[in-house]
C-alpha cells in the first residue's frame, strides 16, 4: 500500500517532537541550547493537560494543530511553499524565545548591578553612569566610598581568576587598565 506524501509529512511533523525529546536525554548543547531545550519545550507543548505524560490523543491533537497551521490555504495538503513558511515560522518563534531568555538573563544581570537599594526598579540616580562607576562600586567592597589598595588588589585577583589569568580583552598582558599595573604612575597614552 502506497502512503500519500501528506500522510508521511503529517507523521514526521507529529513524531519530530518525540524524537527531539528522546535525543534530549543526551544533554544540552553549548550554553544550554540544543536538543534538551528544544525537546523539552516541544514535549511541554504536546502535553496539553500538563501531567508530564503525552497520550496518543494529545500527540494526535498536536499533530493536527501543526498540520492545520502549516496548511495555509486550508486545502488539506501541505505544499513545498507552505512547508517552507511553516518551518521558517517555527524557526523564528524559537529564535524569539531564545532572544527572550537571553534578554531576561541580561536584564537580571544588569538589575543586580544597577538596583543599588534592591527595590526591583532602577531610579534615575541609581544606575552607574559609566563603566568606571560600575567598576568602582564593584571594587569598593565595604561601601565606604573609597577603594583601598587591598580592595583594588582583591578586585584585580578576582578578575584574573575570572578571565583565566589575563586582565581585560585584546591581549593586555599587564594589570589594570590597558595593561598597566594599579601602582603604575605613567600617564595614560
Amino acid at each position: 500500500m502506497k502512503t500519500p506524501l501528506s500522510a508521511t509529512i503529517a507523521l514526521l511533523v507529529a513524531l519530530s517532537p518525540l524524537a527531539a525529546t528522546a535525543v534530549s536525554a543526551k544533554g544540552p548543547g553549548p550554553e544550554g541550547h540544543g536538543p534538551r531545550d528544544h525537546g523539552t519545550a516541544m514535549f511541554e507543548k504536546m502535553d496539553a493537560d500538563g501531567d508530564g505524560a503525552v497520550t496518543r490523543a494529545e500527540m494526535e491533537a498536536y499533530r493536527t494543530t501543526r498540520f492545520e497551521a502549516a496548511d495555509a490555504n486550508g486545502d488539506g495538503e501541505i505544499s513545498r511553499d507552505e512547508m517552507v513558511a511553516a518551518i521558517t515560522g517555527r524557526m523564528e518563534e524559537e529564535r524569539r524565545e531564545r532572544l527572550q531568555r537571553r534578554a531576561e538573563k541580561m536584564a537580571d544581570f544588569m538589575m543586580a548591578r544597577a538596583d543599588g537599594n534592591g527595590d526591583g526598579v532602577i531610579s534615575a540616580g541609581e544606575p552607574p553612569a559609566t563603566r568606571e562607576d560600575m567598576m568602582f562600586r564593584m571594587l569598593d567592597t565595604d561601601g565606604d566610598g573609597t577603594v583601598t589598595a587591598e580592595e583594588a588588589e582583591a578586585g584585580r585577583a578576582a578578575m584574573m581568576r575570572h578571565h583565566g589569568g589575563r586582565w581585560g580583552h585584546g591581549g593586555h598582558a599587564g594589570h589594570g587598565p590597558m595593561g598597566r599595573g594599579f601602582d603604575d604612575d605613567r600617564p595614560s597614552e
